[in-house]
């Protein structure tokens, strides 16, 4: 049964209380007796001060064991289906309030809020959401605005490999069989939009009209996410009077007619005369994922040093560079280090850079905590699927990346300028940048050019002291090669001097490492 439209308020305290107010808050609350082992943990007991006062203090102690029993207590009454009428709803109403509340992002510990979002995902994933449209519909704009981007990316990217794992599979889990991701979260957000004019300009603030277009450009195929997509838009064209004016600002970007469209016009619109808009549109949804992104694919728990490294045993010979014409194209996730984590975030943060995504200040400021061989496996990996006839370049992901950016050569081209670009904003890269073209041409040199050698005077430049100062300079035998890559005479010194392998391998490296080298001198 839904709920009743006489729901809590949703208050929120800007600034930290002091311990002794939250102490004070906390004394008057029955959730705090004591007098029996046998006390009832009420539902809405922090739905006072005491939830509201803990938002940005320090959660230890007592104050722990409140929010920890309250998650309890609120989890012992999820899922809630919309059809039940064995339930009083001013209990649910101060339940759904208070997981939202808890769900809140920087305000609570992860292990809270996560846990809270869990319940969250899990009651929109399975289409029951009449409680929490309600309780949202007295949020403030800003906090529409955080959950409504969270819940965008989640069902954008739940498959992806680099969200949080609990949030993900909370979500996947809960999907009706058959379901896709989409089609719960643009029914939930669209029924959120129309309770009223702040619900409706957050949800438009929150891209979430740039999300349905870009959604229904891509044609997934299945109707219930058709039919959430035109009930979404004809949400957002129905706009508050008072509004009217918003909706067509932000309609006018896409659409410069004067007669009203159908979400089909505006699509094919954009298919006819600008097309990279749609690479434009998906960029900034990247972009907002961005920073966890690179922390992921940086991260100690994941490393991303095996694979198109020094220390990768697996690492392709010259040989393997030349599949078969007709090898069927094969899913990124198998190539990805068998889909791992961190290989998984790099992956969909090389996708953003190369649909113009605006990152790279964010990376600049990412690599400034990060060793230098940190820097080089991450530079390795994303020159390394720039070469051609590769397992990754074969997957069916990037032959469908490079036909939507306009072929190979834009897609090196994209990359290669944003690598330039960074090592401006953070002249340390430069020199990991060229490392890291060495780490790829090391396994494929010829003899002659003592890769041990050049292995080993890598090795010794990427773990060198602090205390030193100054990184080691570059040994006879790396300086030797050097010497090659600027004459472009790669392609004549690795595995099979002069074939068509050595020299597409050539045509990708040389120009980064010439371009660097110039830039240095």
């Amino acid at each position: 049964m839904p709920p009743s439209t006489g729901v809590h308020g949703r208050r929120i305290l800007r600034s930290s209380p002091s311990l002794s107010s939250l102490a004070s808050s906390l004394s008057s609350l029955s959730l705090y007796t004591t007098t029996t082992s046998k006390t009832q943990w009420g539902p809405g007991s922090l739905a006072g001060k005491a939830i509201l006062a803990m938002g940005k203090a320090t959660l230890r102690g007592a104050e722990r064991v409140v929010i920890f029993k309250r998650m309890t207590t609120i989890q012992a009454h999820l899922p809630c289906y919309d059809e039940r009428v064995d339930v009083d709803t001013s209990v649910m109403d101060i339940i759904f309030d208070d997981l939202l509340e808890l769900s809140r992002p920087e305000l609570y510990p992860d292990s809270v809020r996560i846990w809270a979002m869990e319940l969250i995902l899990t009651q929109i994933a399975s289409f029951h959401t009449a409680y929490l449209i309600a309780c949202l519909s007295n949020w403030l704009f800003d906090d529409l605005i955080l959950l409504i981007s969270e819940l965008i990316s989640i069902s954008m990217f739940c498959r992806c490999g680099f969200l949080e794992p609990r949030l993900a599979h909370a979500y996947t889990a809960a999907l009706p069989g058959g379901c896709h991701p989409l089609g719960p979260c643009i029914a939930f957000i669209s029924e959120v939009a129309a309770q009223n004019e702040t619900t409706y300009e957050a949800t438009i603030a929150s891209k979430f009209f740039d999300f349905v277009l870009l959604s229904a450009s891509r044609q997934y195929g299945d109707p219930d996410v058709s039919h959430s997509l035109l009930r979404a838009f004809g949400v957002l064209s129905t706009s508050p009077w008072e509004l009217n004016d918003f909706w067509k600002i932000n309609l006018e970007q896409y659409w410069a007619f004067e007669h009203p469209p159908s979400l089909e016009d505006v699509v094919q619109h954009i298919d006819k005369t600008s097309p990279q808009t749609w690479l434009i549109v998906e960029a900034h949804f990247l972009q907002r994922e961005a920073s966890d992104m690179l922390r992921l694919a940086t991260s100690d728990k994941y490393p991303l040093h095996q694979g198109r490294s020094v220390t990768d045993v697996n690492y392709p010979n010259l040989k393997d560079f030349s599949l078969a014409l007709g090898a069927p194209p094969i899913p990124i996730q198998k190539v990805l280090d068998a889909g791992a984590a961190s290989s998984c975030a790099l992956w969909h943060f090389f996708r953003c850079v190369a649909f113009g995504g605006d990152v790279r200040t964010l990376m600049a400021e990412n690599l400034t905590h990060h060793l230098h061989r940190t820097k080089v496996s991450l530079f390795s990996r994303m020159i390394y699927w720039l070469l051609h006839n590769t397992r990754e370049s074969r997957s069916v992901q990037m032959q469908e990346l490079c036909e939507r950016i306009g072929g190979p050569r834009k897609l090196n081209s994209a990359i290669t300028t944003f690598l330039f670009n960074l090592t401006e904003s953070d002249p340390a890269s430069k020199y990991a940048l060229i490392d890291a073209i060495i780490v790829l041409v090391i396994p494929l040199l010829t003899p002659e050019m003592k890769s041990w050698a050049v292995h080993e005077d890598l090795f010794r430049r990427s773990h060198f002291f602090p205390s030193l100062k100054l990184r080691p300079s570059y040994a006879k035998a790396t300086l030797r090669l050097f010497g090659v890559i600027r004459e472009n005479a790669l392609a004549s010194v690795m595995g099979e001097p002069g074939s068509r392998s050595s020299r597409d391998i050539a045509d990708v490296l040389e120009p980064i490492f010439n371009g660097l080298a110039a830039e240095t001198h």
